[in-house]
């Protein structure tokens, strides 16, 4: 993909975003086992730990990581900051 964009001139800017606070995980987990869209199979922190416990975080040299218990005001500061720096 990052081929494709800077050979028509773009550059390709990667946002990881990680929830720091596993209790708000958690809690966001059961919200979105009420209704789950079909890519959300796993509505649990614990079944989501099980799945997941033989990955580690990758991340991308120079992607921006957000922790989305961060007010999402200061997040957007971020991403524009991130975003249009040279």
């Amino acid at each position: 993909m990052e081929r494709w964009i800077t050979e028509r001139g773009g550059e390709l800017k990667t946002i990881h975003c990680v929830c720091g606070d596993e209790t708000t995980w958690s809690k966001r987990l059961a919200k979105r086992s009420i209704n789950p869209l079909p890519n959300q199979i796993i509505t649990n922190l614990s079944e989501l730990k099980e799945h997941y416990k033989d990955l580690g975080p990758e991340f991308f040299e120079g992607e921006l990581i957000l922790d989305t218990v961060i007010p999402k005001d200061i997040n957007v500061e971020k991403i524009q900051s991130f975003m249009f720096e040279v």
